[in-house]
C-alpha cells in the first residue's frame, strides 16, 4: 500500500455540521489537494461509528496546516457502511478556489482640501466631491492624514471568482 492511500483525516478535523435526524452533514478539512488523498473512504474512517448511510461530507482542501487559504472543496455522500468499511460517492464537481489576486493600489492621492461650510468642515477632493463632513477642523485634518497613510500601505488582496475543474464559475 502506498503512502497516498494511507492518509487519514484526524478526528479533530472532521466535525458534524448539521445533526439532522435523517441525513447528517459533516465538514472535513485536509492540508493537501483532494487528488492526493487517494482512498477518501479510508481517510474519513476516524468517525466511522458516527456515520449513517445518506450523510453528506463536505471536504475542504487547504494549502497548509495553517488553514489560511482554501484550495478546493467537494461534497460526498456516504452510501453504505458495511464490515468496517465506508462506501462514498462524489456529489457534483470539485470546486477549485483560485489564489487571491493582488490589488494594485493607486499611489497618487487626490488633492484633498478642507472647506468650511455653516460651522462644519467638508473634506473635498480635487473635483469638488464631498468625501466626508466634520464638526471640527482638527477632525478633518486627522481624517486626511489617515487617508494619506492608508494610501502608502498596500491593500489586502481581493479574492477573484472561483471556478470548478470543468471551468464553470461558482
Amino acid at each position: 500500500m502506498n503512502e497516498k492511500n494511507q492518509y487519514r483525516i484526524p478526528a479533530q478535523d472532521l466535525c458534524m455540521g448539521d445533526p439532522a435526524p435523517f441525513g447528517q452533514r459533516w465538514e472535513a478539512r485536509v492540508p493537501l489537494p483532494l487528488s492526493e488523498i487517494g482512498d477518501l473512504a479510508r481517510a474519513l474512517h476516524s468517525r466511522y461509528s458516527e456515520y449513517r448511510p445518506g450523510d453528506l461530507v463536505n471536504i475542504c482542501s487547504f494549502d497548509s496546516l495553517r488553514w489560511n487559504h482554501l484550495q478546493e472543496m467537494a461534497t460526498f455522500r456516504i452510501v453504505s457502511i458495511d464490515h468496517n468499511a465506508l462506501a462514498i460517492v462524489q456529489i457534483g464537481e470539485i470546486v477549485v478556489v483560485p489564489k487571491p489576486a493582488p490589488v494594485v493600489v493607486n499611489p497618487e492621492m487626490p488633492d484633498l482640501k478642507i472647506v468650511p461650510l455653516n460651522n462644519t468642515f467638508e473634506v473635498r477632493d480635487g473635483q469638488g466631491n464631498v468625501i466626508d463632513l466634520f464638526v471640527e477642523r482638527k477632525q478633518a485634518e486627522v481624517f486626511i492624514d489617515g487617508l494619506v497613510k492608508a494610501a502608502k500601505v498596500p491593500a489586502k488582496p481581493v479574492a477573484s471568482a472561483g471556478k470548478t475543474k470543468s471551468g464553470a464559475l461558482v
